[in-house]
């Protein structure tokens, strides 16, 4: 198992980043376990979530988390898992 880490402010592009590595290492015909943690708590936040949706392959699943990652990770299908915000 391999597990790396991405950190930066906010808004530098590190989901972007995750998102790239894990079309690298995601298996052919296969898809990427994307848990997503981020709550939407005004119409910014309703923007952002809407523009990192629109911007998943098709072939990966979203896995909502609002508390407890070992759920969300449970919960995953693919070997290939984003968990996006720690926050």
């Amino acid at each position: 198992m391999k597990i790396t880490l991405v950190t930066g402010g906010a808004r530098s592009g590190k989901s972007r980043y995750a998102e790239t590595l894990a079309t690298e290492l995601e298996p052919e015909g296969g898809g990427v376990s994307y848990l997503a943690t981020a709550r939407s708590h005004d119409s910014e936040m309703e923007r952002r979530i809407a523009h990192h949706r629109a911007r998943r392959s098709q072939r990966w699943e979203t896995v909502e988390v609002s508390a407890g990652i070992e759920d969300g990770l449970g919960r995953a299908t693919y070997p290939v898992v984003i968990l996006d915000c720690l926050t």
